[in-house]
């Protein structure tokens, strides 16, 4: 018979077997698992408005452009950063300030989700996919 000691045991031996396991099929991210040409979606939770954007990324770079609900449409780009856990941090500007994208690849590095803030206080989430 099992007291409480060996069930507590059993169950973290458990637990930590299945977060090896989890880990064991992940992959590091690098630099260039962001390259390429992606079409992401804004929402702008301030403002309440939503946006598709166009982006072109290689060499640690991203450019692009995005059309706005409200009829406005604005070109960005700037630098990145991807950590080997697939977070990234996008620092885009566009012709009235600037916006800082945090976002985290999914496990295939073909889709990202995450949020943004610019310089003027706006807050707003963003997905988007690799095409």
């Amino acid at each position: 018979m099992m007291n409480t000691k060996n069930y507590s045991r059993v169950a973290l031996i458990i637990a930590g077997t299945l977060l090896l396991a989890g880990e064991a099929g992940a992959t590091a991210c690098k630099p260039t698992d962001f390259n390429g040409n992606w079409t992401f979606y804004i929402a702008n939770i301030t403002q309440q408005e939503t946006g598709r954007c166009e982006l072109a990324v290689s060499k640690n770079t991203a450019s692009g452009n995005c059309s706005m609900s409200n009829g406005w449409d604005f070109d960005l780009a700037g630098p990145f950063t991807i950590s080997k856990t697939c977070d990234v941090t996008m620092k885009l500007d566009y012709d009235q300030g600037y916006s800082n994208f945090d976002v985290h690849l999914d496990s295939s590095k073909k889709a990202f989700v995450g949020q943004w803030k610019n310089n003027a206080d706006m807050v707003g989430t963003s997905s988007g996919v690799k095409n």
